[in-house]
């Protein structure tokens, strides 16, 4: 089987208020943070590949006048050392991988992708067969063109590929396209679910 996962809340948790509270303590400070980052809409253009990190940050800092910039460079570089690693979905990634199937991403995700996959899973790099990043294909979920980019990149069959990720409407945009889906709300169910391909 194919086995594709989205990395934000499958692989690692992504709560931007799990960072943005460890950093800025303060409410009014952390609102305006959140507005000029997350509210604006500069971080979907990110993931999207019309901006670079960079970019975003020197825009960030701009709309709040340099206020916060090192809390603004901490998010924008590291929020990934905040938030929880699920390891045991790696572990099982591994076993998934000796026993034959083929291990794929999808994200809608930054160039951070990188470094975060290096120093949070550095044995992701060894066993994914290919990845599909919003910010390289200029592409994002739920575009179903995002979707046939990973069929016919890598030639798979829908009916043989399966498509885990936490929100509804990417998977609803999956199922379009004939790929199976699995919604990951719980991760303990999610490891319990992907044991049913190791029998």
């Amino acid at each position: 089987m194919n086995l594709v996962f989205d990395f934000g809340n499958v692989i690692i948790e992504w709560d931007k208020n799990v960072f943005l509270k460890a950093l800025l303590p303060v409410d009014e400070s952390r609102r305006r943070v959140d507005a000029a980052i997350f509210g604006s809409g500069l971080w979907e253009e990110m993931d999207a590949g019309l901006y670079t990190i960079e970019e975003v940050e020197n825009k960030v800092n701009e709309a709040l006048l340099n206020e916060f910039e090192e809390e603004v460079h901490q998010i924008m570089w590291y929020w990934y050392r905040y938030v929880s690693f699920y390891d045991d979905v790696v572990k099982k990634m591994v076993s998934l991988k000796q026993h034959g199937h083929k291990l794929f991403i999808l994200s809608n995700t930054s160039q951070l992708f990188y470094p975060c996959m290096e120093e949070r899973a550095p044995e992701l790099s060894s066993i994914l067969d290919g990845k599909i990043l919003s910010y390289k294909v200029k592409q994002s979920k739920p575009d179903p063109k995002i979707y046939q980019t990973l069929l016919t990149t890598f030639e798979l069959e829908p009916s043989q590929t399966y498509f885990f990720d936490d929100l509804e409407k990417n998977l609803e945009a999956a199922r379009n396209q004939g790929i199976n889906t699995y919604q990951v709300t719980d991760i303990t169910l999610f490891l319990e679910y992907l044991d049913g391909f190791l029998k």
